[in-house]
């Protein structure tokens, strides 16, 4: 160390709170030289030191900054539990929004339907005022009719009521069944009210005899034809 800093004494034009001589700083020079021969590096050697220093720094600082690039990959890859959490939430939200959707759909479907068959209870009531007139008609035999003139009138009055009633039905959607005494059976739009004994020329399960003839509103039955069935043979 002495005689380091004899050596930048010697090389020093000034050193700070020091003056020496030109001839002081060669004597101090030279004995440094003499003394230390193996601590003297030349000036050139000091600049490779310090600029290889700079290199092995200029790596080290690049290799921290690649580590410190390579740190934020490692923890893009780490699972966030706020991830997990976002994708139930949006989860639980789609359901929500398909169930809203749902009931939306069948709220519609039910506001159509008791729009569509909103007359289904009246009309239905207005099957019996059909029946009596039916009954009221059949009741009079043909020959009464042309013996009494005026009770001609009133069955021609009732007749006339009857059609204009079922043309009002009609036109609201409410059509009488065609069945007949003869048809085959169908259970989706005939009620058996009884069975009929078989008898040549009758076919079973058809038709023997209408009591109440039925209805169909738009596309549902709002009421079966009530009849008696031929018994099977």
């Amino acid at each position: 160390l002495k005689l380091q800093f004899l050596y930048l004494i010697a090389i020093t034009p000034h050193p700070p709170g020091i003056m020496f001589s030109v001839t002081a700083r060669r004597a101090l020079f030279g004995r440094a030289l003499g003394q230390g021969a193996g601590l003297y590096r030349p000036v050139s050697q000091m600049r490779w030191n310090t600029e290889g220093a700079q290199a092995e720094k200029e790596t080290k600082d690049q290799t921290e900054a690649e580590k410190a690039d390579e740190t934020p990959e490692v923890e893009e890859k780490a699972e966030d539990p706020r991830d997990a959490k976002i994708a139930e939430l949006q989860k639980s939200v789609a359901y929500s929004l398909a169930e809203a959707e749902n009931a939306r759909k069948i709220a519609a479907k039910d506001v159509e339907a008791a729009r569509q068959y909103a007359l289904k209870g009246f009309a239905k009531e207005l099957l019996d005022v059909v029946d009596n007139l039916e009954r009221a008609l059949s009741s009079v035999k043909d020959d009464k009719l042309a013996e009494n003139h005026d009770l001609g009138v009133l069955h021609k009055g009732v007749q006339m009521t009857s059609h204009a009633l079922l043309k009002v039905l009609d036109k609201n959607g409410v059509k009488q069944q065609k069945a007949e005494a003869g048809d085959a059976f169908d259970p989706q739009y005939h009620e058996a009210l009884f069975n009929i004994p078989h008898s040549e020329g009758k076919e079973p399960n058809t038709i023997g005899q209408i009591v109440k003839h039925g209805f169909n509103y738009k596309d549902r039955v709002l009421r079966p034809t009530q009849c008696g069935v031929i018994a099977d043979a």
